[in-house]
């Protein structure tokens, strides 16, 4: 079997590969938005950025599928 890290640890790795990728979240945010062919506007770049900050606090998990 394998073991789950818990999600501040997850939400720190997460962070430390975005960081050496993009020079914020925001601009990370907008990349995966036109990634996902959704439109990036300010109210879904607002809604990204929250979703990923409660991720990298580990106030919130990933779903994995």
């Amino acid at each position: 079997m394998f073991q789950v890290e818990d999600n501040k640890k997850i939400g720190k790795y997460l962070d430390n590969l975005i960081n050496k990728k993009y020079p914020s979240r925001r601009q990370f945010c907008a990349a995966y938005l036109e990634h996902e062919g959704i439109p990036v506007n300010d109210d879904e770049l607002r809604k990204m950025n929250n979703r990923f900050t409660q991720i990298v606090k580990g106030k919130k998990g990933l779903q994995l599928y």
